[in-house]
């Protein structure tokens, strides 16, 4: 693989404008061809990406692109129900693939283009960007370092009033829209990105007159040094959610700021633990507790600490797309065909929480 990495972009709508527009800020990648069936959208992306996509080849078909043979790699950025076979037909290629997420629109055709590019040994990953983020990045490491304590539990929603608008692709059904697939699948492969493999404990979906599903929320646990780590997730196309994510642990939590999808910056707040018989430290802290001044100093204490805590995160340009793009290049030269943060056996997983909560 050559040390600068040629993308051609499958489709030229709002995501596929924001991906080559932050590639522009980033390294070893280059934008070589650019598919759309309206060729005006396809220019229109190309301007976007400047100089690593001044170059770019236009195409009015995505079989063309994909048989371009300066074309190392495949960024989908098409309707949901087009993914399955899209990325098939670049793994049947030999191209590497990037693909919005949902990798797929169900378990099953998720599970089929694992199995391809294992066969095929050819890269593939979901654009689960926010995984990929600066801000991301540290709260794993501060969370696998033990500076929160155990996990205890976890919090995320995502919302965002959308119009149903027939033919919409992030919406309609018949295009493997609804909140599942656009929203819900942030904050589900976040909870396994942080806790590991969840189990589906229970989950509601509420449903438009026209079949969308609109709002939905789920229970999921796992197991940390604490006992059951239990992880609320919701998802909104009715409302604007809070749209954070929060992890608590016995010594601390951290609070990635809205919208924490695209976030640069996260708070972490550290409190003592409580010991087995319910008491809070030792020694002369204890004493101090229980006078009626102590009381109401350390509550006061404890609601400055937790109402502002550290602020911690990277400021970078664009929404932050870059980085999957380039853990996806540097896998390809180092000839992995799965990327270690998002690996596809969890992007199967995320689909078959997804379809346990349309079930239940």
């Amino acid at each position: 693989m050559p040390e600068t990495v040629s993308i051609g972009v499958l489709g030229a709508g709002g995501i596929a404008r924001r991906f080559v527009a932050d590639l522009s800020a980033s390294h070893g990648i280059r934008v070589s061809a650019i598919a759309s069936r309206q060729s005006e959208r396809a220019r229109h992306c190309r301007d976007l990406g400047g100089a690593i996509a001044a170059n770019a080849t236009i195409y009015t078909d995505y079989e063309a692109l994909l048989a371009d043979p300066n074309v190392d790699a495949v960024y989908v950025a098409l309707p949901n129900s087009l993914h399955k076979q899209v990325s098939l037909d670049a793994i049947a290629g030999g191209k590497a693939v990037l693909c919005e997420k949902p990798l797929a629109d169900s378990a099953a055709a998720v599970r089929e283009i694992l199995e391809a590019s294992q066969a095929a040994q050819v890269f593939c990953m979901e654009n689960m960007w926010t995984r990929f983020l600066p801000v991301t990045r540290t709260c794993r490491e501060i969370v696998a370092a033990g500076e929160i304590g155990d996990i205890v539990q976890f919090d995320c929603s995502l919302g965002y009033p959308q119009f149903e608008t027939p033919g919409q692709s992030n919406v309609d059904p018949a295009l493997g829209g609804g909140v599942l697939l656009d929203l819900g699948v942030y904050p589900i492969s976040m909870a396994l990105h942080f806790l590991g493999d969840v189990s589906f404990q229970s989950g509601a979906v509420e449903y438009s007159a026209l079949g969308a599903d609109r709002d939905m929320a789920t229970l999921l646990t796992s197991r940390s040094g604490a006992g059951t780590v239990m992880a609320t997730l919701r998802a909104s196309h009715s409302a604007v959610l809070r749209n954070t994510m929060e992890i608590v642990g016995t010594r601390g939590r951290i609070e990635i700021d809205p919208a924490f999808i695209a976030a640069n910056s996260a708070r972490i707040s550290r409190f003592s633990p409580v010991s087995p018989d319910g008491r809070e430290g030792s020694g002369w802290k204890r004493r101090l507790k229980s006078s009626a001044m102590g009381r109401i100093a350390f509550a006061q204490a404890r609601r400055l600490l937790v109402g502002s805590g550290k602020r911690f995160g990277t400021s970078y340009p664009g929404t932050g797309m870059q980085f999957a793009a380039e853990s996806m290049a540097q896998s390809l030269r180092d000839g992995r065909i799965e990327a270690s943060e998002m690996p596809m056996g969890e992007s199967l997983r995320v689909l078959e929480i997804v379809e346990s909560i349309r079930s239940a």
